[in-house]
């Protein structure tokens, strides 16, 4: 049943994909935004920002951009629909639900192993793509899973503008452009936290969005991700009592380091509201909210193969193994698993290994006095070996080599001196998201109706709103509904609400391979996000 404030409004369009240029006539777009048309729309997606935190610094006085917006137009809590932040901003800018659109994770299995979601994986238009086929001209800047970067009316920065890869930007003439906006930024005081790679990037991302922001965009959507990397790191300092007795001081330090980040995020959103102007819709959201994890859990990137080198077990060449040589082997385990999988060189089954069946218990009685001698920095046991579960031998394990939790800090030790190795990447998590965790939305501007609450808005429900507040249809295929009750009565008497059938048939996806999607893959497992 449609909603009452559709009902009075909606004027239905026989209109299919294929001929959406002749939207352009029913619904006036013309080639850019018409004088009397709709204003500009700024959409800011602040990762992981949530309400409770939001509401504890507005008490400290906290904030003031956030303040405004939520005391000039309207703020509350927006549903969320999956844990996995691609899958929520794809479903966020595409109004359908993932396995319609196609990224249903942060990465899809191949071959060659995980790869992390790109562009290339999405099977139906985001907001660009319509806005787009409707004439109209858009900005899009570190949206997640945009790269490879798509020819649009407009720009697209893409969420891999920061790697030195082809297609990070488009259209390609804009890269000379974005590079001296990214050499500015990042020789700028840092204000964004989470971690390094996270300060950097949102930086970026708001120093190309601002300029942007001021050149007659009809859509600018900037996305920010500190929020959500410092919450996952610190959550425990915003709620001590769930982790036990944690030193005071420290308690107080790393708070301020989640509240540094949201104060980051709300300087940025103040910086896009002036750059837009005071006619444009602003839209500033999250895709979830954050809980405490029942207990802190540590996550340890390290490349066994190289402990076993230094301890005389394995041979390196050419990047690889050199079985010949060597007596054990990591087999498919990536640098992230707390729980690595072990083969024996085995001669036979291994090209070139040279082990012998007799000899394995000798071998591996080697390994295990080898790996007792290894320790975290501070003496710590750092690895023990077992023998693999039936689900691990199956999977190919000879033999299991666990990373031991208690003690961890690098760097690893052998008989107290270092090991010649890359030093482990130690994370220890406490706080998460899930499916209910629900996230914050923020409206304001000429349009937006005060303190207006749409029950139950979802982030199915952004794009239609979206094109709704651009004038353009919205989509009988949406999984949510354009939110009237966000906009003014005036508003909504000047501009019905039109629909079509679909933006768009979803087609067929493919993931894209780039030269970092190792170290994308490493950042997503030490987040948990990938076990």
């Amino acid at each position: 049943m449609p909603h009452p404030l559709q009902s009075r409004t909606v004027t239905r369009l026989p209109l299919a994909t294929a001929c959406l240029a002749a939207l352009l006539a029913v619904v006036g777009a013309g080639c850019g935004r018409p004088a009397a048309g709709p204003p500009p729309v700024l959409v800011v997606g602040v990762d992981g920002a949530d309400w409770k935190v939001i509401e504890r610094l507005w008490a400290e006085g906290r904030l003031p951009n956030l303040r405004r917006m939520a005391d000039r137009g309207t703020a509350f809590r927006l549903e969320t629909i999956h844990h996995a932040s691609p899958v929520i901003w794809t479903s966020i800018a595409t109004g359908v639900r993932p396995e319609i659109h196609g990224i249903t994770d942060f990465a899809v299995p191949t071959a060659a192993g995980d790869q992390p979601t790109s562009s290339t994986l999405r099977r139906v238009p985001a907001l660009w793509n319509m806005a787009t086929a409707a004439g109209r001209r858009s900005a899009v800047v570190g949206w997640w899973a945009t790269w490879p970067a798509e020819d649009i009316n407009g720009v697209v920065v893409s969420d891999r503008a920061l790697a030195p890869l082809d297609h990070r930007v488009a259209p390609a003439p804009f890269l000379d452009r974005y590079l001296a906006i990214e050499a500015a930024a990042r020789a700028a005081p840092g204000r964004f936290g989470g971690n390094e790679a996270t300060r950097v990037q949102d930086q970026v991302m708001t120093a190309t969005a601002q300029q942007l922001c001021g050149e007659g965009f009809d859509l600018v959507l900037v996305y920010l991700r500190s929020i959500d990397i410092a919450c996952h790191f610190d959550w425990k300092y915003l709620e001590p009592e769930t982790f036990g007795d944690l030193d005071p001081a420290e308690v107080a330090t790393g708070r301020e380091r989640i509240a540094a980040a949201y104060e980051a995020a709300d300087q940025a959103v103040g910086a896009l509201r002036g750059a837009i102007g005071p006619e444009a819709t602003v839209l500033v959201l999250s895709d979830h909210g954050f809980h405490a994890m029942e207990r802190e859990e540590l996550r340890v990137l390290l490349d066994l193969d190289a402990v076993l080198a230094e301890l005389g077990l394995l041979k390196r060449a050419g990047g690889g193994v050199e079985m010949a040589r060597s007596l054990l082997y990591t087999y498919a385990s990536p640098s992230h698993l707390m729980a690595k999988k072990v083969r024996f060189c085995l001669a036979g089954r291994e090209p070139g290994g040279t082990v012998n069946e007799g000899e394995r218990p000798a071998v591996r009685a080697r390994l295990e006095a080898a790996l007792g001698h290894v320790t975290w920095a501070g003496g710590a046991p750092a690895l023990r070996l077992r023998d693999p579960s039936a689900k691990e031998r199956h999977g190919g394990a000879d033999l299991v080599v666990e990373v031991l939790e208690e003690g961890a800090a690098a760097p690893l030790l052998a008989d107290g001196r270092p090991l010649a190795v890359a030093p482990p990447q130690i994370s220890r998590l406490s706080g998460t998201h899930g499916r209910t965790t629900a996230g914050v939305l923020f409206a304001d501007g000429p349009a937006i109706a005060r303190a207006a609450t749409p029950a139950g808005m979802t982030v199915l429900d952004v794009a239609p709103t979206v094109l709704y507040a651009m004038g353009l249809p919205t989509a009988e295929s949406f999984a949510g509904r354009a939110r009237l009750e966000l906009f003014r009565g005036a508003f909504r008497r000047r501009h019905p609400l039109h629909t079509i059938s679909t933006w768009g048939e979803p087609r067929d996806g493919q993931g894209t391979a780039s030269a970092v999607d190792q170290a994308i893959i490493e950042q997503l497992a030490a987040l948990g996000y990938i076990e």
